[in-house]
């Protein structure tokens, strides 16, 4: 995974500054050379896990299963005052969001001094975005949540989910701001999405997305059996699976106009307009 990982990076991103990548090892790959042409990395360990990774201006910050945080070149160690494990994390407006289990979340404005804030939710915060000056978190009993400006006073919204199996709880995997809009997805062929995270519009796929981005005026989502899918307004889906590929997708992103997404047992893929896609 981790040779993938390098060598793709290596010839289809130009980095500068140092880019650490996590995996489920705890290993953490950083690129310490500047030379667009050399690059150079470097591994280290910080802890067992490593599930959530987010940038701070020039540096980047860790955070592993055992609630701390690791950032700058030397990985020094700091508190983030968290007791669960985290799940995923979010920038916007100065602020770096982290949270997780039971709905702890942490935040800070430099990735050093971390503060913890008050449970919105007593589920699993599965996926935050930051777009139109809120940041929209969503959990895994399908409630969505919203703090303008900044994140510290979240309130939730009331969505009711229709079209679900009877008993069934809509979960809710992930979350994307692009272009104007926020689209979520979640299990049971969900996809839904809102130009101002108030009023939803629900959809029902064929497919059990289980991530999504968004970039360059789209959004990319990926799931189970090794469905990718792409929309344009968070309605109109167009399928570029790879048949032979079933692994179970789950994590995304984008940046320096490429799309990135990965899965089970160490999948890795990669494309510049999330149709064309390379393994």
């Amino acid at each position: 995974l981790y040779n993938e990982l390098i060598e793709l990076l290596n010839k289809f991103i130009n980095i500068t500054k140092g880019f650490p990548v996590g995996g489920l090892a705890g290993q953490v790959i950083k690129k310490i050379s500047d030379s667009d042409f050399d690059y150079t990395w470097q591994d280290d360990v910080v802890g067992k896990e490593v599930p959530v990774i987010t940038e701070i201006g020039q540096e980047y910050a860790i955070s592993n299963s055992k609630s701390e945080i690791s950032s700058k070149t030397d990985w020094e160690e700091v508190n983030a005052n968290l007791s669960q494990r985290q799940r995923t994390c979010a920038y916007g407006n100065g602020y770096y969001v982290i949270a997780g289990a039971n709905g702890e979340i942490s935040y800070s404005l430099n990735g050093k001094k971390w503060d913890l804030l008050p449970s919105f939710s007593n589920n699993i915060i599965t996926s935050m975005a930051f777009g139109k000056n809120k940041f929209v978190a969503i959990d895994s009993e399908g409630k969505i949540w919203i703090s303008n400006e900044t994140p510290l006073d979240w309130r939730n919204i009331e969505v009711k989910w229709e079209n679900l199996p009877e008993d069934a709880t809509q979960i809710l995997e992930g979350v994307a701001y692009e272009s104007g809009r926020f689209v979520i997805v979640g299990d049971n062929g969900l996809v839904a999405f809102s130009d101002d995270a108030e009023k939803w519009e629900e959809i029902r796929t064929p497919y059990e997305f289980r991530t999504i981005v968004g970039g360059e005026g789209k959004y990319v989502a990926a799931g189970v059996d090794g469905k990718v899918a792409v929309s344009y307004n968070g309605d109109d889906w167009s399928d570029y699976s790879d048949s032979e590929i079933t692994n179970q997708y789950r994590a995304s992103c984008y940046g320096n106009g490429i799309f990135v997404i990965g899965g089970a047992n160490g999948l890795i893929r990669y494309s510049n307009d999330g149709i064309n896609w390379n393994t």
